[in-house]
Formats: structure tokens, sequence, C-alpha cells
């Protein structure tokens, strides 16, 4: 399958308790659950030969199990962690991966 973007798996953190500073506050590490779910349904999904991101985001948005494959476990395991605690993880991840610096770029329009 080519889908011309890249696969992402994600992984737990050494140490879940740390937290990263970002601008005056901090954001709290992802649920070691809510993450390997994450991961799982990914995984899943790219198996299934469908697109990750369009699945889950009809999924978190909605709420509606259908956008995820039945004959697998991804039903089970998102309703087993809970959509605002999968949608909570996704925004973790993306903070923690994405630092913003206390300067905003003046190029950026931000």
């Amino acid at each position: 399958m080519s889908n011309g973007g890249k696969i992402l798996f994600l992984s737990h953190q050494e140490n879940p308790e740390e937290s990263q500073p970002l601008g005056g506050g901090s954001v709290e590490a992802p649920s070691p659950d809510a993450e390997a779910t994450l991961a799982a349904l990914v995984r899943t999904l790219y198996e299934q030969e469908s697109d990750p991101v369009s699945r889950l985001a009809g999924f978190l948005t909605s709420d509606d199990p259908t956008y995820l494959p039945e004959e697998t476990e991804a039903r089970a395991l998102a309703r087993r962690v809970g959509r605002d605690k999968l949608l909570e993880t996704l925004i973790e991840l993306y903070v923690r991966d994405h630092p913003v610096s206390d300067q905003s770029d003046p190029q950026s329009g931000l």
C-alpha cells in the first residue's frame, strides 16, 4: 500500500510522570494505556489498508464506532479507553513533539 505519508507508531515515554515546560505552563505525559491504544489503532488501520487519519478523525469527532473495523479489536480498544482520553492523548503528544517558544515567529502570522 502506498499512501505517500508516514506511518506513525507511538511509543510510551520512559517516565510517564514527567512533564515538559511549555511557555510558562506544563504538559502532562500522555497515559500509557491511551498512547498504546492509539498505536494499536493506527497499526490495525494500516493493516486493514484504511487511512488511519480519516478513520480516527471520523471516530473522534462523531463518536461513531463504525469508523473503526469491527472484525478487529479496534472498536473495543477505542471504546475501553474512551474518545475523550484518546483526543486528550493526541493533543498531549502533539504539544510534546511540537514545543512552542516564548517568542512567536513574525512571519507565521501568529
